[in-house]
């Protein structure tokens, strides 16, 4: 490419020359340059001194050099930290950017926040110093996740045939294999986690994930599938129930709290209620959530409430018998179907067989009825009272021998006239009974029993006469009293006629 210029005569010019008017060169690979007399190589030839040949350019500054930028991992939840630059041969300042605050941000003009989990660039940019310009580097910072070390909250304790357990260390796991993490061409990585003596599942950058049952379970008979799940990151999750006859259906688990457990119970319902969809062919899940997000899941299982016991409602009357009665059969009526069992509590009274009683002697006992439990109802146990009473007394008193009048002073006698009007007290129960055709009295609930007949002069008398019948009272103190009092005892013989001739000198 050619530039003409003009020249003095006689004198030096400096000629500076753009390239830019060497039109269409390529400036990249110049190897000579050639000088030109515009007035031709004919005589008189001209004389030129040349001197300080040069290419130039404006003055700049040269960049500086830096060394290898790094950032050290970390995770979240580490304390702020100080950025290291690069090393460099420029004394210039630096300052520091990033280019994902949702996981890293910039304080105190050289330190590094954590934000969360994820990847960001940092920027190092050294300001220009003296014959160095300005300088950039930069590094990849990753944040990760530190690792789960809390187990999931674990499973009540149920019966077995309340509970379909597809994975979890609580309870038994359904027949047949079932495979956590089929090929279904997901992006997300699956790992098996054991905190303590659970194992847990790791679903690393979710997209979906599925388990297969290894086979068709009817999950009709079950009220609610739980799952527990885990997430340092995730925002969204649905979690699909899929059946061989009716597809899939979803629910939404919410709210999902990031960094702690949550344990979900989602009712069968809230999937049937789907268009018609069926729980009798189930033979997948799948979990769904925003992508590229963690999550830990644990404790997948159908199950339903405990039935419910109640306790049985039971009838068992009082029982009243006369001693001497024949053995008897007893029977408590119940809502319970749960087989009677039956004790006694005194065996002086009453034994029992099986449900018949026998008869021992006077007085009550407790009859106990012990009912087990059967079906829904609970054990239960109802008392009735037993009394066994005495039989009447038929048999009247010894008739008295036939006496002199003024041999006998009678308090009390159909065989003798009375003497006075004897009142007896209300210490006792004293009724009036008709023992073949013989008045009697009858003290119950016998304690003490004062009867008075008034002043009577017994100095003439030697013995004093009373006839004493009892079932159960086997002793006596009978008094006689004026200004002071005296007493016999006696003995009583029971279920006879007991008659007692007591000397007054006694």
């Amino acid at each position: 490419m050619r530039v003409t210029r003009n020249t003095a005569v006689n004198g030096w010019v400096s000629i500076d020359i753009p390239l830019s008017s060497f039109t269409g060169l390529n400036l990249s690979a110049v190897s000579f340059f050639d000088l030109n007399n515009p007035t031709g190589a004919a005589p008189p030839q001209d004389d030129m001194y040349v001197d300080n040949v040069y290419f130039y350019r404006p003055a700049t500054t040269q960049p500086p050099t830096l060394g290898t930028f790094t950032v050290p991992a970390k995770n979240v939840g580490d304390a702020d930290f100080t950025i290291t630059p690069p090393s460099s041969n420029s004394a210039g300042a630096w300052s520091y950017s990033s280019s994902n605050t949702g996981v890293a941000t910039i304080v105190s003009g050289n330190m590094i926040h954590i934000v969360n989990g994820g990847t960001s660039t940092i920027t190092a940019t050294q300001a220009a110093n003296g014959p160095y310009g300005s300088g950039v580097a930069t590094a990849t910072f990753t944040v990760s996740f530190p690792p789960l070390t809390t187990p999931a909250p674990t499973p009540p304790a149920r019966a077995t045939s309340d509970v379909m357990s597809i994975y979890s260390n609580a309870y038994t796991q359904i027949p047949g294999t079932v495979n956590t993490n089929p090929n279904w061409g997901q992006a997300t990585v699956v790992t098996t986690q054991t905190i303590g003596s659970d194992n847990l599942l790791k679903y690393s950058n979710l997209n979906y994930q599925g388990t297969d049952f290894g086979g068709n379970i009817n999950a009709s008979g079950m009220s609610y599938v739980h799952i527990d799940v885990y997430t340092p990151n995730e925002t969204s999750l649905n979690f699909f129930l899929i059946s061989t006859d009716t597809g899939e259906r979803s629910v939404s688990l919410a709210p999902l709290t990031q960094n702690a457990w949550n344990s979900y119970d989602i009712p069968l319902s809230s999937y049937t209620a789907q268009a018609g969809f069926s729980v009798g062919s189930l033979f997948q899940f799948k979990m769904v959530g925003s992508g590229g997000k963690i999550i830990y899941v644990d404790n997948m299982y159908f199950w339903k409430p405990a039935a419910t016991f109640v306790n049985p409602t039971i009838t068992f009357n009082d029982i009243n018998k006369v001693l001497g009665d024949a053995d008897f059969t007893v029977s408590a009526s119940s809502d319970s179907p749960g087989a009677f069992t039956y004790s006694s509590n005194n065996t002086a009274v009453a034994t029992i067989s099986g449900n018949t009683v026998h008869i021992v002697g006077a007085g009550t006992a407790i009859i106990t009825a012990n009912q087990a439990a059967s079906g829904l109802y609970n054990p239960g146990s109802a008392t009735a009272t037993l009394t066994v009473a005495v039989p009447p007394l038929t048999t009247p008193a010894p008739t008295p021998p036939a006496r002199n009048a003024w041999d006998v002073i009678s308090v009390y006698s159909n065989a003798y006239a009375t003497t006075g009007s004897p009142s007896w007290s209300a210490d006792a129960s004293v009724t009036d009974e008709q023992l073949g055709g013989n008045d009697t009295k009858k003290i119950s609930n016998f304690l003490i029993e004062t009867v008075e007949f008034g002043a009577q002069d017994l100095t003439a008398m030697t013995m004093m006469h009373l006839d004493v019948y009892s079932d159960d009272c086997t002793g006596m103190n009978l008094w006689l009293l004026n200004n002071g009092d005296r007493n016999a005892q006696r003995t009583i013989t029971l279920n006879q006629w007991n008659s007692f001739d007591i000397p007054l000198s006694t």
